[in-house]
């Protein structure tokens, strides 16, 4: 006897179910992150508080659009199974009800197991220490199977498969009018008919036709070390790409920058100038001061646009400060800047993981166009299509290009997705930080990056750091064969480089960059390499101290277009002649400065200057477009409070102000390359001291940089004649 059919569908108490059900979902995430803003004591959190109020009711309310979405996705995969269900069983009722918010429930937390094993580096905060957790407790066998990519990838496609059979055959066997099962196929019909809508096509085939100058390419990472790349000697290999490159041009092995921050950084790597002569000195300007630097006459994009070039800039959220300041890109596709609202959208949005779960992607930013802001929102594989987009977009119209595709990767926390993140760390390792660097927001803006790690958690985050260093190589490897495809490889001039280093735990320092000098190049040490067939014969190193203010100077010579007078970098074209020593000497010496001090290192035995916590020093600018502003009385501090460095091949003296008195540290590099020991106060180099010191204050001035060559001889670069004289 068959059992008998229920009178009524089970759709509403489906419905109603997976309405209840996540509709806890979004007061536990609001609850959340109620408990989350009570918990932080800083003024950022008060000024939320107190005049965003309304900002952050506003952007919780849209997302409960986003848990109705889920709740229509959940109805539309749940709903033919559970009438099958309700057909043979006769359950009706609040029975059907309970049954769906339980599959619906696990189906959410398979959702996001399944995210974080396809998208690890969007993983943050306590959902990430959730997750491996969970992981490392799940018995070995069933850890292979439930954490596989490929489980998931295998789960989607049957799903979809699933959905269109049953759709399918309920619209084939439907008997009156229009039912709810054709209802639903016709959305489904018109969500997949639209998806093409909202994505962006490749577009554009290559001109045989030769542009009538080189390309320039310069690809990097935010924080890429110099001396982390295996073609300067490091062991592990992080870098075969990058490594390719330079065996087919030159690398310059000892590139420093005189500022390891990132919008200060880049200006000068785009104008060849000092920060003191730019004028951006900070990560924080005002209106006035974007305005006033966005007029230099030797920003590197607008001399090339005047030459016929397209000037292009992409990057994620590494890359929001050429939004900040107007380079001269014509074309600028990067994430949105970091301004306060940015920081109160990422923290909300952290509080909703059911979102993000299902959000986080292409698809999901067009429904939450406010979603596009997040850091974790724009992959390295995203940065990549769309330089290759804009490389096809240039040579379709036969224009020469010159654009920068920049990578946060391996910018602190060092994210990175599967399989990066294991390449050069334990597997055993079970702390906090499995896949990225895990520090409490609040904790950081206050006191800084924890000073006392163990052996084992630096070694890890060493590891972490040198997977995304081999991330970012692999993207490159990406563009430099679609170059290769398109037969335009040989006619552009690739540059592998950054904006400055990070510290990972050396001697004296902690996490970050633009802090100190401490610790050896570490921060100011980034990769320089050209590879440009017509001019640079292959495999050449170049050894000695060169400058990111060189790069801008040594492509206008190589375009054979002039170098302005105002440009402090020098062209490093005279190192590509073949017939040249590669080691060829050209006297250069580093001067450096600290940046926006986020919290202050100590220096032992001596009294520093007191710096106030970043949510003391800087102001929310409404007409600013709510950016974080230094106040004036900061401002007067930071460049008060400003490390300033010379560097030669083998001394390194580095000024700080104390409180009513100088300080100087003096090291010799060759014997001691992590400074560790301090010979300021050591009689037998008091010349030593005496004569970096002239030459530092000198530069400090704005006089001029001394030239140190091999054999003895010195000579002072005038600043403003540029005439070379011997020096005082």
């Amino acid at each position: 006897m068959s059992t008998p059919i229920p009178a009524r569908s089970p759709i509403q108490p489906i419905f109603l179910a997976l309405i209840l059900l996540h509709g806890i979902f979004f007061l536990a995430s609001v609850l959340g992150f109620v408990i989350f803003q009570s918990s932080l004591d800083n003024e950022f959190t008060k000024l939320a508080r107190e005049q965003f109020f309304l900002f952050i009711l506003a952007q919780n309310a849209k997302l409960m659009f986003g848990y109705a979405l889920i709740s229509f996705v959940h109805l539309l995969i749940l709903y033919p199974l559970l009438d099958r269900f309700s057909r043979r069983t006769g359950w009706r009722g609040w029975r059907i009800g309970a049954a769906t918010a339980g599959i619906s429930l696990a189906l959410t937390i398979l959702v996001g197991i399944g995210v974080a094993t396809l998208r690890p580096y969007t993983l943050a905060g306590p959902y990430a220490r959730i997750y491996w957790s969970f992981k490392s407790v799940t018995p070995s066998p069933l850890r292979e199977i439930l954490f596989s990519q490929a489980l998931y990838w295998t789960l989607i496609v049957l799903t979809l498969v699933f959905l269109v059979i049953e759709y399918t055959n309920r619209l084939r066997t439907a008997r009156r009018g229009i039912q709810f099962g054709s209802i639903i196929g016709l959305l489904a019909a018109l969500m997949i008919g639209t998806l093409p809508l909202l994505s962006t096509s490749a577009g554009g085939a290559t001109s045989d036709e030769p542009n009538p100058r080189p390309n320039i390419l310069i690809l990097g990472g935010d924080s890429l070390r110099g001396d982390r790349l295996s073609c300067n000697g490091y062991a592990r290999p992080t870098s075969p790409q990058i490594d390719a490159l330079a065996a087919e041009g030159m690398n310059f092995s000892r590139c420093l920058t005189p500022i390891a921050s990132t919008m200060e950084g880049w200006l000068s790597l785009l104008t060849g100038q000092y920060p003191h002569t730019h004028g951006l000195r900070h990560m924080f300007p005002s209106r006035q001061e974007t305005v006033r630097v966005a007029r230099n006459s030797v920003l590197l994009p607008r001399i090339l646009k005047r030459a016929g070039y397209d000037t292009i800039a992409v990057s994620d959220w590494a890359g929001n400060n050429f939004r900040h300041i107007d380079y001269g890109f014509e074309t600028v596709k990067v994430r949105h800047v970091q301004n306060f609202r940015v920081f109160l959208t990422e923290a909300i949005s952290a509080c909703h993981p059911l979102i993000l779960a299902y959000f986080q992607n292409s698809i999901g930013q067009k429904v939450f166009p406010e979603l596009e802001v997040l850091s974790s929102n724009r992959s390295p594989d995203q940065v990549t299509n769309q330089v290759i987009e804009e490389i096809d977009r240039s040579s379709s119209r036969n224009r020469p290009f010159f654009m920068i595709g920049f990578y946060s990767s391996t910018h602190l926390p060092y994210s990175s997705k599967y399989p990066y993140f294991d390449l050069f760390t334990d597997p055993d390792y079970e702390g906090p930080n499995q896949t990225e660097l895990d520090f409490k927001i609040d904790e950081f803006i206050t006191k800084g990056f924890r000073k006392k790690l163990s052996t084992e958690e630096i070694e890890h985050i060493r590891g972490l750091y040198d997977g995304t260093v081999r991330l970012v190589d692999d993207q490159i490897k990406r563009v430099i064969n679609h170059l290769r495809d398109k037969k335009l490889l040989e006619n552009t001039i690739v540059v592998i480089t950054s904006d400055h280093g990070d510290d990972l735990y050396e001697p004296g320092t902690t996490l970050g960059h633009g802090i100190s000098f401490n610790g050896g190049d570490q921060t100011s040490h980034i990769p320089l390499i050209i590879r440009f067939p017509e001019k640079i014969p292959t495999g050449q190193t170049y050894p000695r101290l060169t400058r990111a203010i060189d790069l801008a100077p040594t492509l206008l010579e190589c375009l054979d277009l002039p170098i302005p007078p105002e440009m402090e970098g020098i062209s490093l074209v005279p190192t590509f002649e073949p017939d040249s020593d590669s080691s060829r000497d050209l006297g250069l010496i580093f001067h450096g400065e600290t940046s926006y001090l986020f919290f202050r290192h100590d220096i032992p035995g001596e009294r520093m200057l007191p710096l106030d916590t970043l949510d003391k020093t800087t102001e929310i600018d409404p007409d600013f477009d709510h950016n974080l502003v230094l106040s004036d009385e900061a401002r007067k501090l930071m460049l008060a409070s400003k490390e300033r460095c010379i560097r030669t091949e083998d001394w390194k003296l580095v000024h700080t102000r104390g409180q009513g008195y100088d300080i100087y540290r003096l090291w010799n590099l060759e014997n001691d390359p992590h400074c560790e020991n301090n010979l300021a106060k050591d009689p037998r180099y008091h010349d030593t001291l005496e004569r970096l010191k002239g030459w530092l204050e000198r530069w400090k001035n704005r006089e001029g940089e001394i030239r140190i060559y091999r054999d003895g001889r010195t000579e002072w670069v005038d600043s403003s004649t540029k005439r070379m004289t011997r020096p005082r």
